[in-house]
């Protein structure tokens, strides 16, 4: 995207805008399940702006947890502000709660009710607790072991149930703006594969699970 684009999107840009609203059990039914570690209650749905890979402004949806629905508003109000680009913005039950399918979409995402990638005990994934969000994924890879994921091969399969192909655009920049979350009572994993987002840290953190 060119500088002369970008100046011209600054002016013409709509405000940012963004809601915030409950979450039901019904809203979730392939990313929630029963014995998760919060319940569909301790979750909000953020509806927020965000630029695209093709320069026009669309309104995407999260789910976080209740207690950083703020701190997600602020973080991407930043980013809409610095004209950072977002392929696209999905609750990840667009997926079937997939997270492969998710991820090789591009989708930046937040709540699923899954475990950690990673060795150890099992444990809680942060995005369990609605506490992190994978943005830009494609270009912003997750690294385990010398494996890549989004895995290449899976990268044209991960279209949303119904969804259209969407032509390619430069790959945005990787995203350092997201910062670390308060911890919830029952402390996830200390490692996370994904951008912990607040607006209250000083310091980005950057946790593998």
């Amino acid at each position: 995207m060119s500088l002369a684009l970008l100046a011209l999107l600054a002016v013409q840009a709509p405000p940012f805008a963004h809601s915030v609203s409950p979450v039901t059990k019904a809203q979730l039914p392939h990313s929630w399940r029963s014995g998760c570690p919060v319940a569909p209650s301790a979750l909000r749905r953020v509806r927020l702006s965000h630029l695209g890979f093709d320069g026009q402004v669309h309104t995407g949806a999260l789910v976080v947890n209740e207690s950083v629905a703020r701190d997600v508003v602020v973080v991407f109000r930043r980013l809409y502000g610095a004209r950072f680009p977002v392929r696209r913005m999905r609750p990840i039950d667009a997926y079937g709660g997939e997270d492969e399918r998710s991820l090789a979409a591009d989708n930046t995402a937040a709540f699923n009710c899954r475990y950690a990638v990673g060795p150890g005990p099992r444990r809680w994934s942060t995005h369990a607790y609605g506490l992190a969000i994978d943005v830009n994924p494609v270009e912003n890879p997750y690294l385990e072991g010398g494996r890549v994921r989004p895995e290449r091969e899976h990268l044209d399969s991960g279209r949303a149930v119904g969804s259209e192909p969407e032509p390619q655009h430069p790959p945005a920049a990787r995203s350092h703006t997201c910062q670390t979350l308060p911890p919830p009572r029952t402390r996830p994993s200390s490692r996370s594969r994904s951008l912990i987002v607040s607006s209250g840290a000083q310091k980005p953190s950057y946790l593998y699970a």
